[in-house]
């Protein structure tokens, strides 16, 4: 872990000239790609392995275990059961239900490659969130009576505090599934030390200016169903 502190505050101390949002971009970049290269030396290293091999037997249990306890999610079993088959048959048990083998299209067509379920995918989104030239709007909205008082007003313009941002990183799950960028809840907790001063900074001028950096809006989309072998979009 002391290792691991080292390479994470020697990553992040490299200044770039950018914005404070592009800023933690490229450290959390430079961290990922210090962290990926210091796991391969330590354990490319066959005098590192064979000085923790008693150390590496007794975690052996454990490492899978976790693994697939992380791809899992099953969050009730925390506490309690160490079965690792059951971790690993609970994931590949939702791949099989998540895996999305067609779609029909809006005249009742089925596809079955993986392009034409995109396309379907892409027109049913597309065409859902695809402004219709509505009429009236003035008039509805003279009916939408303002229910954020002054004083309420106020209190919410005011600029973030440091332990709220604290708040709610501490709030993070630890271990659910990172995003694109492969950064847990568990990294911004235990290096915050580190790295909370450029995060808070980051936050605040968001705030104040109301615009995110587009990188950081990246994410994973994923379907999921509300009916087993979905045919249809809707």
């Amino acid at each position: 872990m002391e290792q691991c502190q080292a390479v994470v505050k020697e990553r992040w101390c490299r200044e770039f000239k950018r914005s404070k949002g592009m800023q933690v971009f490229e450290k959390l970049k430079w961290v990922r790609k210090g962290l990926v290269d210091w796991k391969r030396q330590k354990w490319r290293s066959s005098k590192v392995y064979i000085e923790n091999l008693r150390e590496e037997l007794c975690a052996a249990l454990r490492g899978p275990r976790n693994n697939w306890k992380l791809k899992s999610r099953v969050q009730w079993l925390q506490e309690g059961d160490k079965n690792t088959k059951f971790f690993h048959s609970k994931t590949i048990s939702r791949r099989r239900i998540n895996r999305l083998h067609g779609l029909k299209d809006q005249g009742g067509i089925w596809y079955g490659e993986a392009y034409d379920i995109w396309r379907i995918a892409k027109s049913y989104f597309q065409d859902l969130f695809m402004f219709g030239n509505p009429v009236g709007i003035d008039e509805i909205l003279e009916c939408v009576h303002a229910t954020v008082s002054f004083q309420d007003n106020i209190s919410l313009s005011k600029p973030i505090l440091a332990n709220e941002v604290v708040a709610a990183v501490k709030q993070l799950n630890p271990i659910k599934s990172p995003g694109p960028y492969g950064f847990t809840g568990s990294f911004y907790q235990n290096f915050w030390a580190t790295i909370g001063g450029d995060i808070l900074e980051m936050v605040n001028t968001f705030f104040h200016y109301g615009r995110m950096l587009q990188k950081f809006n990246h994410t994973h989309i994923v379907l999921i169903y509300n009916v087993e072998k979905p045919r249809r979009m809707t």
